[in-house]
């Protein structure tokens, strides 16, 4: 009954909003302070917006036969599974490459099987056009499991996230820096981090900046954690900035002057809050 329920309680998370600071909305598409709502605005806003789970009855464009339609501003991901935890892809359209509009507009509305299995894969799948939002599921088993939602191609779905290395926040160990997962800027991801109630881990991670210039470090449904965040040097020896965040989320941005390989560390210090919550990183330029 545990497992089952998670199913359940995934079909919420397009309602759920994480950072204490944070209002509701449209999804968001680039990150700029963490934090903020805005689909637009100044920073390219992040948020943790979701469109209610079902709203979409009436799918997409019939003429396109896809989803995402011309007039599609952005789309945002939440993959998650009972075992590896989650993560969230979140872009606009301009950031999306030619490949990935291809895939996007690949994913159709689908008829729902009689299936309805514990512990697989579900991902809630939020269109943004303006100030609508469409929402839709998709899952291993393509069933609705008797929710009022609306299904889309799963393999399509998945064919889309495998262009980009979203971590999912219990499928890598970021207990050390001898094994921190690398993170690339830019790509679209919201890496999962996971902890336990009553636990106060740390997560190391390895950042690939590809250019000099600056770049925000963003957290993203942070709930009444405790935490702080360092960077570091390739080698950690030298901490280059810090900040901290005390029921709400801290926010990093720093100037890197050199491309390269940079360390990464989140400490939680405090909080009753458990599960999943999301880091990313982007460069500034053009936001």
């Amino acid at each position: 009954m545990r497992r089952l329920h998670l199913l359940l309680v995934l079909v919420s998370l397009a309602t759920v909003s994480g950072c204490s600071d944070s209002s509701a909305g449209s999804v968001e598409g680039d990150r700029g302070e963490a934090g903020e709502a805005s689909f637009g605005g100044a920073a390219g806003g992040i948020g943790s917006r979701h469109a209610e789970a079902g709203a979409a009855t009436d799918g997409g464009d019939a003429t396109v036969g896809t989803i995402f339609t011309p007039e599609s501003e952005a789309i945002q991901i939440d993959w998650f599974n009972f075992f590896d935890g989650g993560y969230r892809f979140a872009r606009r359209r301009e950031k999306l490459s030619p490949q990935q509009l291809d895939l996007l507009e690949a994913i159709k509305i689908v008829t729902s099987s009689e299936d309805c299995w514990e512990d697989a894969v579900e991902m809630s799948v939020t269109v943004t056009a303006g100030d609508t939002n469409r929402a839709f599921a998709a899952n291993e088993y393509t069933g609705t499991c008797g929710r009022d939602v609306t299904l889309v191609d799963f393999e399509a779905v998945s064919a889309l996230l495998r262009t980009v290395e979203c971590l999912s926040s219990q499928g890598y160990d970021g207990s050390s820096l001898a094994t921190a997962p690398t993170i690339v800027p830019d790509d679209g991801c919201w890496h999962g981090l996971f902890n336990a109630g009553g636990a106060s881990p740390t997560w190391w991670f390895r950042i690939q900046v590809p250019t000099a210039g600056e770049y925000a470090i963003s957290l993203d449904q942070c709930g009444d954690r405790g935490l702080v965040v360092d960077l570091f040097d390739s080698d950690s020896t030298t901490k280059l900035a810090s900040t901290s965040g005390d029921g709400e989320c801290p926010a990093l941005t720093h100037t890197f002057a050199d491309s390269g390989s940079y360390a990464l560390r989140v400490q939680m210090q405090s909080g009753a809050q458990a599960g999943d919550f999301f880091l990313a990183v982007d460069s500034t330029a053009g936001h």
